[in-house]
């Protein structure tokens, strides 16, 4: 005889509303009578008052970058004091353009926050080999340098190949020191050629106004110019192949004195971090436009001390008569001497370019070597690192104690280095987590995550409920929570769990030795995340998609090359009613480009054949590509929405309602740094997919189709972390192991271990959207990542992405401090 106990959740209970009026907070009841309305009382916070306070910051911020400015300018004076013979109009220049700049910064907020997003995007798109800006500012070098073209002679052409040689033997030289850097060099030149034609395209037309500029200059002067050059010539040759072979040697040893002082800066850089800050990076920038006004100045220097020489020479006044013929052959001559220049000042321009890629590439590793970027940069040259701490390889811990209590090795003690304001701490547990049922229908267990023994704002809980079937239930998966506010310093985290009313017995770990577990800590800049947490218990019973309430998260996208990572954790459930699709859960991103939102896939959940509520804890993700969507900055929206299907009564999201810590986020990451398949993610509105696969070969390991994808570490100084969301079922047909998955990295673990599953005695599908998160230990390098799975006596049949439009692999280097 079998009982079956049905109890029934209570009904979702409406919250309070709340919107703003005048940029005041106004917060009604759920009947629309007003509660509390901001500004009322004269002594409130308001928004007016955090408007006078973000003002009075920013000046404050203005100033601090106006004194850094400062000591740059006074560095480059004295650096430029230096430089003998070589002319100050270019410098000038450039003084003249960081004074506006500066001033710029000084009068508004908004040009603050343009140049900080100016300064970043110079160093990123060096990281990242972004062809469209590279152009820029090969585009503005060359219009710098085309000037000078006008009357250089054959001697600056001397200049220039010693130049090239000197940048040559330098980027020669320092790739053979350093082949891992090299890599950043080669993928920038391979950009750089990607522009080829259009340099050349800007230089032939420059060529064409010379040669018709330079004739007008002939029927001008055609009865003098010839004996001035016959008479001038030698005298001048040797005056420039003087002044080439001393501005060479300065630039020489100026390179050099660079190239040592780079070098020992990241030598040094443990030891003198605290002082590098805003002026040192900045003037890593400063580094990247030296080589190119350097070949400026010395091409503007030879020519103005030849005009000089000139004008002295009163002589040459009463010897402008000579043979216009003379005068068309030395204007031709000296036409293959500029083109033989131009083609001079390409090869040095490209080799100009790898030494400002080595020097970026050396950038990056200073910046590699930050512990933390704090005050008023976070935004700044170096990208803000997020330290990440685990871990890993814990075992099969078990127990039946319907008190909450610490399992066993579910413990980390991590150091957090920002202020609460500067970070966010995300916390990623992932393990084989199940219970054994024993019939009934109601709540099995419940696990939380403390910090320094504490429940964090009260919401650290996530809930299971029994089916009312018997046996084990055992599911791989990964929860996450969210600290927001946490002060520097170390902190503890412990993993805790209790035994509800309908389970004889709990487990973690399993199988002993061979499941891939860890707690993950992740120190995230508050400036690159969006955050939405803490949401109530809501329910479905539509037969169409519905946004679910709250499931809504805002983020102000900084750059225009990112792409956009979204993370929903929550406790879903399924109110079971037939062997068939039950629930579904669908993302929409509405920003710029997308007013009435783009598409970012969607996942189904199917149910096992019987009733009751199944209620797990899991997390659903999804990608936004630049490369693939129109992704400028701006205001980014992501809604979530779901649909009741047949095999369901109820869908729901966030039970146990006021203890449960749920969230919806968004994070911004580089693509220069991650590989991710499918790619494209999206063909226009499209979302591409990577495929139903079904696994049916006993005990034998298959790789997944689809499911591979190849990425280049370029640190040894940072972590890789592998995010693999799809639908994962199989079907049951003895309570025992079911399908086991893994991640191989160039055909071995690399340390990870497998992804257990088991069913319970109910048969059928299991079939759930899930994420398993990876942290593989690999040396920089090209590696190729690839999902497997294997099938055991439990089910018939091993499935990996069902009805599922959203479903990726992605890789992800993090750099370190």
């Amino acid at each position: 005889t079998t009982t079956t106990t049905t109890t029934t959740l209570p009904p979702y209970i409406k919250a309070p509303k709340i919107r703003t009026e005048d940029a005041n907070i106004i917060i009604e009841s759920p009947f629309g009578q007003v509660i509390f309305r901001e500004g009322d009382n004269p002594t409130d916070l308001t928004f007016t008052n955090l408007r006078t306070e973000i003002s009075a910051d920013a000046e404050e911020l203005s100033m601090k970058l106006s004194n850094s400015a400062s000591d740059l300018t006074a560095a480059i004076s004295l650096e430029t004091e230096g430089r003998v013979g070589l002319s100050t109009s270019v410098s000038t220049q450039m003084s003249i353009d960081a004074s506006s700049q500066t001033s710029a910064l000084i009068h508004t907020k908004s040009t603050i926050e343009d140049e900080l997003a100016s300064a970043e995007m110079d160093l990123e798109m060096a990281l990242n080999g972004a062809v469209s800006d590279i152009s820029k500012s090969i585009a503005a070098a060359m219009s710098s340098t085309t000037k000078a073209r006008v009357e250089l002679s054959s001697g600056v052409s001397v200049a220039m190949k010693g130049l090239s040689n000197g940048v040559v033997d330098e980027a020669s030289s320092r790739d053979t020191a350093d082949k891992a850097l090299s890599s950043n060099i080669k993928s920038l030149s391979n950009a750089v050629g990607a522009t080829t034609a259009s340099l050349e395209g800007v230089i032939g037309g420059k060529a064409n106004s010379l040669e018709t500029r330079i004739e007008a200059q002939v029927g001008t002067a055609s009865e003098s110019l010839a004996s001035v050059i016959n008479t001038k010539s030698s005298s001048l040759e040797k005056a420039y192949k003087s002044d080439v072979a001393s501005a060479t040697t300065t630039l020489d040893g100026k390179i050099n004195a660079k190239t040592v002082s780079l070098e020992n800066s990241i030598g040094g850089v443990e030891t003198a971090i605290l002082s590098l800050k805003v002026a040192n990076v900045a003037e890593l920038s400063s580094n990247k436009a030296y080589t190119q006004q350097v070949s400026a100045q010395a091409s503007q220097t030879i020519v103005n001390e030849a005009n000089a020489r000139i004008s002295q020479d009163s002589s040459l006044q009463t010897r402008f008569h000579g043979s216009t013929v003379s005068v068309a052959t030395t204007v031709a001559t000296n036409l293959n001497s500029i083109n033989k220049l131009k083609s001079d000042l390409d090869t040095a321009n490209n080799n100009l370019n790898a030494a400002q890629a080595r020097v970026s590439a050396l950038e990056t590793a200073k910046c590699g070597r930050l512990s933390w970027l704090t005050g008023n940069d976070l935004e700044g040259r170096c990208d803000a690192n997020v330290p990440v701490g685990w871990r890993r390889n814990m075992g099969d811990y078990r127990s039946s104690s319907t008190s909450w209590h610490t399992l066993a090795d579910r413990s980390y003690a991590f150091t957090k280095q920002g202020s609460g304001s500067d970070s966010f701490l995300k916390v990623t547990y992932t393990d084989s987590i199940g219970f054994y049922a024993n019939g009934c229908s109601n709540k099995a267990q419940g696990y939380r995550l403390l910090i320094d023994g504490r429940c964090h704002d009260n919401r650290c809980e996530k809930s299971f409920h029994s089916d009312g079937y018997g046996g084990w239930n055992i599911y791989s998966d990964s929860m996450t929570w969210w600290f927001v506010g946490i002060d520097p310093g170390s902190h503890t985290f412990l993993v805790q769990r209790y035994r509800a009313s309908c389970s004889s017995d709990m487990l973690a770990g399993w199988s002993n030795a061979d499941q891939e577990n860890h707690i993950a800590v992740e120190e995230v800049p508050t400036g690159v995340v969006g955050l939405t947490q803490y949401m109530p218990d809501v329910r479905t019973s539509s037969y169409s998609w519905l946004e679910i309430p709250y499931r809504t998260v805002t983020y102000e996208k900084k750059h225009d090359h990112t792409d956009l990572f979204i993370s929903y954790s929550d406790v879903f459930g399924n109110f079971q009613r037939a062997h068939t699709t039950a629930c579904g859960y669908r993302a929409y991103l509405y920003g710029p480009s997308y007013p009435f939102g783009v598409y970012l896939g969607e996942n189904w959940s199917h149910s096992h054949g019987g009733v009751n509520w199944m209620i797990w804890s899991r997390e659903l993700h999804y990608y936004a590509q630049r490369s693939s969507l129109s992704l400028p900055p701006g205001q980014y929206t992501i809604k979530v929405s779901w649909y009741r299907n047949d095999g369901s009564n109820e869908c729901l999201a966030g039970w146990e309602n006021d203890v449960t810590s749920n969230s919806l986020s968004v994070e911004e990451k580089d693509p220069y740094r991650t590989a991710i398949v499918p790619s494209p993610v999206n063909s226009g509105s499209t979302r591409n997919n990577l495929g139903d696969y079904r696994n049916g070969a006993y005990r034998t390991w298959i790789s997944t189709p689809r499911r591979t994808v190849a990425h280049t570490k370029r640190t040894s100084n940072s972590i890789i972390k592998v995010t693999y969301m799809d639908t994962i079922g199989f079907y049951v047909t003895s309570s025992t192991t079911a399908c086991l998955f893994r991640l191989l990295v160039d055909g071995g673990t690399a340390g990870t271990r497998n992804m257990y599953n088991h069913g319970s005695s109910a048969g059928g599908w299991r079939i759930h959207p899930r994420t398993y998160t990876f942290y593989p230990s690999v040396a920089p390098g090209t590696h190729t990542y690839q999902i497997q799975s294997y099938r055991d006596a439990g089910v018939s049949e091993c499935l990996n992405g069902w009805n599922a439009s959203n479903n990726f692999l992605l890789v992800e280097e993090v750099l370190q401090n």
